[in-house]
């Protein structure tokens, strides 16, 4: 059985999405500037362009395959793919949630109503619609690509969008850098390639024409820089949501009945996976301690900014000792506050966003010691 998970709030929609790139129909402004993200070292081998490609043969040959992908809350971009004899489409999670069915149509006119969008990924934010009946050629993810920060980029997608029956664009760009989010194992482009509401979900392709990855979010001013997924992180978590597994850990959550973090019992060394399933969404794990005992609680996100909360079970929310942005992270934002508990028995650990936004993220808590 696939796992669907599903938000349940216009609001929460609206705030994360304008994070993240998708073109909201009644415009949502995006939230200020996150701090921009640490790098790590890129790979240097430079792939040498297709001798006879050019921009117009890039998007001749990739952009049949793209597709519009519209909701009652906005629109956002996709592409096709095929596994196992059949043919998908590969978008964001947040182009999609919380909905179950979704218009999508290709460029050569084609159109499905209520196409099924059947699993999500929260914390790649990835998601899979169809299968779909359809001539498109599929695309295929380049897993073995090395590419070097200056190598020439295009984003094709649908930014922007309100036609009916639109035809993507081309957006022309460099490789800016390329981030690592080491916690969930995850590579992303940077681009300086114009990247605005709507693009969400589409091709990040390289200057040979081969897919390096899903355009996920921006980050400064919109049209600024852009983050995309890289094909090789993408790929198997595709398959195996098509598959019906578990690809982001997440267990299944249909319904905001389905919000399995809270209440959950922690240990010291243990890291899990967790989600901010909806807008005002607030999780919380117990952890037992000993008076004396020193923890180093961190929660990690790409998704949203997250506050960490903890203290004794009889504490107020005001009693709590809290953090924002002191785990620093790949956009600076992920928090991290030494405890030190002054009492033995259970202590409760509180999860939320600083934002308003919703998405995956990874809480560990680990021995500390105070300064």
């Amino acid at each position: 059985m696939t796992h669907q998970r599903w938000a349940l709030a216009v609001s929460a929609a609206a705030i994360f999405v304008a994070l993240s790139g998708c073109n909201l129909v009644n415009r949502f402004a995006p939230p200020e500037p996150e701090q921009a993200p640490s790098a790590l070292p890129a790979p240097v081998s430079l792939p040498a362009p297709v001798e006879g490609e050019t921009p117009t043969s890039i998007y001749q040959s990739v952009a049949p395959s793209v597709v519009y992908i519209e909701t009652d809350w906005g629109t956002g971009s996709g592409f096709v793919v095929e596994v196992d004899g059949n043919k998908y489409v590969v978008t964001n999670r947040h182009v999609v949630s919380p909905f179950r069915e979704v218009r999508i149509v290709l460029p050569d006119g084609n159109e499905m109503s209520d196409a099924p969008v059947i699993d999500v990924d929260m914390l790649a934010d990835l998601a899979v619609i169809g299968p779909i009946q359809t001539d498109a050629r599929p695309l295929v993810l380049s897993q073995d690509v090395t590419t070097a920060i200056g190598s020439p980029v295009y984003l094709i997608g649908y930014p922007g969008e309100s036609e009916i029956f639109p035809q993507p664009t081309l957006a022309t760009g460099l490789l800016s850098n390329i981030r690592r989010w080491p916690a969930a194992d995850l590579t992303y482009y940077q681009t300086d390639a114009s990247t605005v509401g709507g693009q969400s979900g589409g091709v990040l392709v390289a200057a040979n024409g081969d897919i390096l990855g899903v355009p996920t979010f921006w980050f400064g001013e919109p049209g600024a820089f852009g983050l995309a997924l890289s094909a090789a992180d993408a790929l198997p978590r595709i398959t195996q949501m098509i598959a019906g597994e578990d690809s982001d850990g997440l267990g299944a959550r249909n319904t905001i009945l389905d919000d399995v973090d809270d209440m959950q019992m922690l240990e010291v060394g243990q890291t899990i996976t967790g989600a901010l399933d909806y807008y005002g969404d607030t999780d919380i794990f117990l952890i037992t301690l000993e008076r004396g005992d020193v923890v180093d609680v961190g929660v990690q996100s790409f998704h949203f900014d997250p506050v960490v909360l903890i203290g004794s079970d009889t504490a107020t929310e005001a009693d709590l000792v809290s953090d924002d942005d002191s785990g620093r992270g790949v956009f600076g934002t992920d928090a991290l506050v030494t405890f030190e508990a002054e009492n033995d028995g259970t202590h409760i650990i509180m999860v939320q966003d600083f934002g308003g936004n919703l998405g995956a993220y990874l809480l560990s808590v680990s021995r500390g010691k105070l300064d």
